[in-house]
Protein backbone atom coordinates (compact mmCIF):
# COMPACT_ATOMS: atom_id res chain seq x y z
CA UNK A 1 0.00 0.00 0.00
CA UNK A 2 1.31 3.23 -1.14
CA UNK A 3 1.54 6.44 1.35
CA UNK A 4 -1.16 8.20 -0.90
CA UNK A 5 -3.47 5.24 -0.80
CA UNK A 6 -3.04 5.00 2.92
CA UNK A 7 -4.08 8.79 3.69
CA UNK A 8 -7.58 8.04 1.02
CA UNK A 9 -7.96 5.48 3.26
CA UNK A 10 -7.51 7.88 6.33
CA UNK A 11 -9.63 10.29 4.98
CA UNK A 12 -12.34 7.92 3.62
CA UNK A 13 -12.76 6.95 8.26
CA UNK A 14 -12.74 10.54 8.94
CA UNK A 15 -15.26 11.78 6.58
CA UNK A 16 -17.32 8.98 7.56
CA UNK A 17 -17.05 9.47 11.66
CA UNK A 18 -17.79 13.10 10.93
CA UNK A 19 -20.73 12.60 8.88
CA UNK A 20 -18.73 14.67 5.65
CA UNK A 21 -20.69 14.02 2.85
CA UNK A 22 -18.06 12.74 -0.10
CA UNK A 23 -18.68 10.32 -3.21
CA UNK A 24 -15.65 7.54 -3.52
CA UNK A 25 -14.97 7.02 -7.41
CA UNK A 26 -13.12 3.86 -8.05
CA UNK A 27 -11.85 3.34 -11.81
CA UNK A 28 -13.27 -0.49 -12.84
CA UNK A 29 -12.01 -0.45 -16.43
CA UNK A 30 -9.43 1.62 -18.46
CA UNK A 31 -8.86 0.51 -21.78
CA UNK A 32 -5.13 0.38 -23.42
CA UNK A 33 -3.96 4.23 -23.43
CA UNK A 34 -6.31 5.27 -20.98
CA UNK A 35 -4.84 7.54 -18.07
CA UNK A 36 -6.63 6.12 -15.24
CA UNK A 37 -6.03 2.43 -14.84
CA UNK A 38 -8.52 -0.20 -12.53
CA UNK A 39 -7.80 0.66 -8.78
CA UNK A 40 -7.63 4.15 -9.23
CA UNK A 41 -9.20 6.24 -6.50
CA UNK A 42 -10.50 9.60 -6.26
CA UNK A 43 -12.68 11.24 -3.37
CA UNK A 44 -15.19 13.87 -4.53
CA UNK A 45 -16.64 16.54 -2.04
CA UNK A 46 -19.65 18.76 -2.82
CA UNK A 47 -17.69 21.81 -3.04
CA UNK A 48 -16.05 20.07 -6.14
CA UNK A 49 -12.79 19.47 -3.78
CA UNK A 50 -11.06 15.94 -4.75
CA UNK A 51 -8.29 13.60 -3.39
CA UNK A 52 -6.71 11.10 -5.00
CA UNK A 53 -7.09 10.58 -8.99
CA UNK A 54 -9.33 8.60 -11.84
CA UNK A 55 -6.13 9.93 -14.48
CA UNK A 56 -6.22 13.88 -14.15
CA UNK A 57 -7.22 15.64 -17.80
CA UNK A 58 -10.94 16.19 -18.89
CA UNK A 59 -12.06 12.82 -17.58
CA UNK A 60 -10.91 13.80 -14.15
CA UNK A 61 -13.43 17.13 -14.40
CA UNK A 62 -16.13 14.89 -15.52
CA UNK A 63 -15.74 12.42 -12.80
CA UNK A 64 -15.73 15.31 -10.57
CA UNK A 65 -18.99 16.54 -11.72
CA UNK A 66 -20.84 13.12 -11.57
CA UNK A 67 -19.66 13.02 -7.93
CA UNK A 68 -21.35 16.34 -7.19
CA UNK A 69 -24.19 14.74 -8.86
CA UNK A 70 -24.14 11.42 -6.93
CA UNK A 71 -23.65 13.39 -3.59
CA UNK A 72 -27.26 15.25 -4.32
CA UNK A 73 -28.84 12.63 -5.50
CA UNK A 74 -27.62 9.92 -2.93
CA UNK A 75 -27.35 7.18 -5.67
CA UNK A 76 -24.53 5.33 -6.61
CA UNK A 77 -23.72 5.73 -10.64
CA UNK A 78 -21.73 3.87 -12.98
CA UNK A 79 -20.15 5.39 -15.61
CA UNK A 80 -18.73 4.66 -19.13
CA UNK A 81 -16.84 7.17 -21.15
CA UNK A 82 -15.07 7.26 -24.56
CA UNK A 83 -12.36 9.46 -24.05
CA UNK A 84 -12.15 11.05 -27.60
CA UNK A 85 -15.70 12.48 -26.93
CA UNK A 86 -14.04 14.42 -24.14
CA UNK A 87 -11.27 15.81 -26.64
CA UNK A 88 -8.36 13.49 -25.36
CA UNK A 89 -5.78 12.63 -27.61
CA UNK A 90 -4.61 9.56 -25.84
CA UNK A 91 -8.33 7.95 -26.70
CA UNK A 92 -9.91 4.79 -25.27
CA UNK A 93 -12.60 4.22 -22.77
CA UNK A 94 -12.81 4.03 -19.16
CA UNK A 95 -15.50 2.59 -16.78
CA UNK A 96 -16.27 3.98 -13.09
CA UNK A 97 -18.28 3.29 -10.21
CA UNK A 98 -18.73 6.39 -8.10
CA UNK A 99 -20.61 6.09 -4.75
CA UNK A 100 -22.38 8.06 -2.02
CA UNK A 101 -20.85 7.93 1.50
CA UNK A 102 -20.55 9.76 4.37
CA UNK A 103 -24.25 10.95 4.38
CA UNK A 104 -25.69 11.04 8.00
CA UNK A 105 -28.74 12.15 8.66
CA UNK A 106 -27.73 14.96 11.52
CA UNK A 107 -30.16 14.98 14.56
CA UNK A 108 -28.86 18.78 16.20
CA UNK A 109 -30.66 18.76 19.89
CA UNK A 110 -31.25 22.22 21.43
CA UNK A 111 -31.66 21.36 24.94
CA UNK A 112 -29.54 18.64 27.24
CA UNK A 113 -32.26 18.52 29.95
CA UNK A 114 -34.59 15.46 30.22
CA UNK A 115 -36.26 15.07 26.86
CA UNK A 116 -33.06 16.22 25.00
CA UNK A 117 -31.39 13.18 26.67
CA UNK A 118 -34.26 10.75 26.05
CA UNK A 119 -34.68 11.69 22.42
CA UNK A 120 -30.86 11.29 22.40
CA UNK A 121 -31.07 7.94 23.06
CA UNK A 122 -33.08 6.64 21.09
CA UNK A 123 -32.32 8.66 18.12
CA UNK A 124 -29.23 6.72 18.45
CA UNK A 125 -30.72 3.71 17.37
CA UNK A 126 -32.49 5.08 14.47
CA UNK A 127 -28.96 6.07 12.24
CA UNK A 128 -29.08 9.35 13.47
CA UNK A 129 -25.63 11.21 13.79
CA UNK A 130 -26.52 13.47 16.85
CA UNK A 131 -25.25 16.59 18.23
CA UNK A 132 -26.33 18.11 21.15
CA UNK A 133 -26.11 21.89 22.30
CA UNK A 134 -26.39 23.35 25.17
CA UNK A 135 -24.50 26.04 27.66
CA UNK A 136 -24.80 23.80 31.13
CA UNK A 137 -21.43 22.26 30.70
CA UNK A 138 -22.27 20.28 33.66
CA UNK A 139 -25.33 18.12 31.99
CA UNK A 140 -22.65 18.67 28.56
CA UNK A 141 -20.27 15.98 29.19
CA UNK A 142 -19.73 12.50 27.14
CA UNK A 143 -20.93 10.94 30.62
CA UNK A 144 -24.52 11.96 30.06
CA UNK A 145 -24.17 11.88 25.73
CA UNK A 146 -21.92 8.54 24.99
CA UNK A 147 -23.79 8.55 22.03
CA UNK A 148 -23.58 11.95 20.84
CA UNK A 149 -21.32 12.59 17.88
CA UNK A 150 -20.88 15.95 19.28
CA UNK A 151 -21.39 18.03 21.53
CA UNK A 152 -20.69 21.96 21.85
CA UNK A 153 -21.38 23.51 25.53
CA UNK A 154 -21.96 27.32 24.05
CA UNK A 155 -24.59 30.13 23.83
CA UNK A 156 -28.09 28.20 21.53
CA UNK A 157 -28.76 31.23 19.98
CA UNK A 158 -24.97 31.95 18.65
CA UNK A 159 -24.98 28.56 18.20
CA UNK A 160 -28.08 28.16 16.19
CA UNK A 161 -27.06 31.27 13.83
CA UNK A 162 -23.71 30.23 13.19
CA UNK A 163 -24.69 26.67 11.43
CA UNK A 164 -25.40 26.35 7.77
CA UNK A 165 -28.81 24.74 7.62
CA UNK A 166 -29.14 21.55 5.29
CA UNK A 167 -32.46 21.08 3.99
CA UNK A 168 -31.84 17.22 3.21
CA UNK A 169 -30.09 15.73 5.55
CA UNK A 170 -30.35 18.13 8.77
CA UNK A 171 -33.09 17.53 11.81
CA UNK A 172 -33.68 20.49 14.47
CA UNK A 173 -35.24 19.62 18.08
CA UNK A 174 -35.22 22.73 19.74
CA UNK A 175 -36.14 21.98 23.75
CA UNK A 176 -33.95 23.77 25.81
CA UNK A 177 -34.78 25.10 29.36
CA UNK A 178 -36.94 27.77 28.62
CA UNK A 179 -39.31 29.78 26.25
CA UNK A 180 -36.75 32.79 25.50
CA UNK A 181 -34.32 30.60 24.12
CA UNK A 182 -36.40 28.20 22.19
CA UNK A 183 -37.86 31.02 20.59
CA UNK A 184 -34.27 32.60 19.96
CA UNK A 185 -32.86 29.63 18.77
CA UNK A 186 -36.13 28.95 16.21
CA UNK A 187 -36.01 32.84 14.91
CA UNK A 188 -31.86 31.97 14.29
CA UNK A 189 -33.27 29.39 11.94
CA UNK A 190 -36.05 31.07 10.13
CA UNK A 191 -33.83 34.07 9.38
CA UNK A 192 -31.78 31.45 7.51
CA UNK A 193 -31.45 31.44 3.54
CA UNK A 194 -32.81 27.41 3.83
CA UNK A 195 -34.79 25.81 6.64
CA UNK A 196 -33.21 22.49 7.99
CA UNK A 197 -35.05 19.02 6.76
CA UNK A 198 -36.78 18.97 10.01
CA UNK A 199 -37.29 22.12 12.57
CA UNK A 200 -39.62 21.51 15.84
CA UNK A 201 -39.77 23.56 18.58
CA UNK A 202 -41.34 21.75 21.74
CA UNK A 203 -44.03 23.75 23.12
CA UNK A 204 -47.91 23.67 24.45
CA UNK A 205 -50.27 25.23 22.01
CA UNK A 206 -50.55 28.30 23.96
CA UNK A 207 -46.97 29.13 23.83
CA UNK A 208 -46.30 27.93 20.29
CA UNK A 209 -49.41 30.22 19.32
CA UNK A 210 -47.51 32.95 21.44
CA UNK A 211 -44.15 32.59 19.99
CA UNK A 212 -44.95 32.31 16.12
CA UNK A 213 -46.73 35.29 16.43
CA UNK A 214 -44.21 37.19 17.73
CA UNK A 215 -42.15 36.04 15.07
CA UNK A 216 -44.54 36.93 12.78
CA UNK A 217 -44.93 40.51 13.73
CA UNK A 218 -40.97 40.22 14.15
CA UNK A 219 -41.31 39.80 10.24
CA UNK A 220 -40.77 35.76 9.17
CA UNK A 221 -43.01 35.46 6.81
CA UNK A 222 -46.21 33.16 7.06
CA UNK A 223 -44.59 30.42 4.46
CA UNK A 224 -42.03 29.93 6.82
CA UNK A 225 -43.75 29.51 10.20
CA UNK A 226 -46.20 27.15 8.60
CA UNK A 227 -42.94 25.04 8.44
CA UNK A 228 -42.19 24.76 11.62
CA UNK A 229 -43.60 21.46 13.88
CA UNK A 230 -44.70 23.00 16.68
CA UNK A 231 -45.92 21.43 19.45
CA UNK A 232 -43.67 19.42 18.57
CA UNK A 233 -44.41 15.64 17.96
CA UNK A 234 -47.26 13.00 16.48
CA UNK A 235 -50.52 13.47 19.11
CA UNK A 236 -50.28 10.31 21.03
CA UNK A 237 -50.75 11.64 24.44
CA UNK A 238 -47.16 11.36 25.64
CA UNK A 239 -46.64 12.32 29.39
CA UNK A 240 -42.84 11.56 30.38
CA UNK A 241 -39.66 12.57 28.49
CA UNK A 242 -39.15 8.60 27.11
CA UNK A 243 -43.00 9.22 25.75
CA UNK A 244 -42.15 12.73 24.24
CA UNK A 245 -38.98 11.74 22.15
CA UNK A 246 -41.09 8.86 21.05
CA UNK A 247 -43.43 11.19 19.25
CA UNK A 248 -40.68 13.70 18.33
CA UNK A 249 -39.03 10.91 16.68
CA UNK A 250 -41.86 9.59 15.32
CA UNK A 251 -42.43 12.64 13.53
CA UNK A 252 -38.94 13.21 11.98
CA UNK A 253 -39.12 10.22 10.84
CA UNK A 254 -41.98 11.24 8.81
CA UNK A 255 -41.03 14.02 7.40
CA UNK A 256 -37.36 12.27 6.50
CA UNK A 257 -39.98 9.81 4.11
CA UNK A 258 -41.96 12.08 2.58
CA UNK A 259 -44.74 12.04 5.52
Amino acid sequence: MTEGDLKLQEEILENIKSGTPFALATVVRGAEGAPGKAGFKMLIYPDGRSIGTVGGGAIEVRIVEEGKRCIESREARFIEVELKALGMMCGGSMAVFIEPLGIADSLYLFGAGHIGLAVAQMAQYLGFRIVVIDDRKELLTKEHFPMAGEIIASDMVKVAGSLEADPVNMYVVIATRGHALDQGVLEAFLKKPVLPRYLGMIASRAKAKEILGGLSRAGISEERLTQVKTPIGISIGAKTPSEIAVSILAEVIAVKHGG
